[in-house]
């Protein structure tokens, strides 16, 4: 594959193609699907009810619901009637998520790649900038990790690295490795996570560690090393 010239890269990056605007209730279904991934809400949990999860979203409950049975018909929710129902977070089909990241191991590698750049450089700034409220919540977001049940488990390991986003002091940051975070997992998730929580606590305690110290170089380091590990563990379930 020959290299493109600065010309054409710019213009692959600039492209004018047509825009396709997506109707409101497919960016409400990309939302919460985001959510469930990133550990926001888990397998049983019931969501908030309509009236309240309209209003956090920005929109009518009519594009909700339409947002809800989409998803339900993708298999992220299940529906129930009743006093005690509502929309709940379904166990996805593991079957079908291994399928479809199998097909895309090249762009799960990829994000493992980007993670590190940016997670790296947030890790480092979090050294030189955290506070002592920055640094205690990173350690309430490392003892929250002594979940061994998966959902738990996500949902604190979510917000750790969170937190050492933002830590860093840049806003731009948190919403970069959210965002990051919301589309491995979307690709991930067919994985048995169960196997990764020792070596996922051991890499947050020494990015804390690093952190707490001061050292900007370690943190890097440590954030490199902690994402390197976990995406060596998901190449050896893959190939077994």
């Amino acid at each position: 594959m020959s290299t493109p010239t600065t010309s054409e890269a710019l213009a692959a990056a600039t492209s004018l193609a047509r825009l396709r605007m997506p109707a409101a209730h497919e960016v409400c279904a990309d939302r919460l699907e985001r959510a469930i991934h990133a550990g926001m809400f888990v397998v049983g949990e019931r969501l908030p009810p309509e009236r309240e999860l309209a209003a956090q979203l920005g929109v009518s409950r009519v594009t909700l619901r339409e947002a809800l049975a989409r998803l339900e018909g993708s298999g992220y929710l299940r529906r129930a009637r009743g006093a005690a129902g509502g929309a709940f977070v379904a166990e996805p089909d593991p079957e079908v998520l291994r399928a479809r990241l199998l097909g895309r191991r090249d762009e799960l590698a990829h994000l493992a790649e980007y993670r590190a750049v940016v997670e790296g450089g947030a890790a480092a700034l979090a050294a030189q900038r955290a506070g002592a409220c920055e640094r205690a919540a990173l350690r309430a977001a490392l003892q929250a990790l002594r979940d061994d049940e998966a959902a738990a488990f996500r949902r604190a390991d979510t917000g750790f690295h969170l937190a050492v986003a933002h830590a860093s002091g840049n806003p731009v940051l948190v919403a970069t490795v959210a965002d990051a975070r919301e589309r491995m997992f979307s690709l991930s998730d067919a994985l048995p996570w169960a196997v990764l929580l020792e070596t996922t606590r051991a890499g947050h305690r020494s990015v804390v560690e690093a952190i707490e110290a001061g050292d900007h170089d370690g943190a890097r380091a440590a954030m490199e090393a902690h994402i390197a590990t976990g995406q060596r563990e998901l190449e050896a379930i893959l190939r077994g």
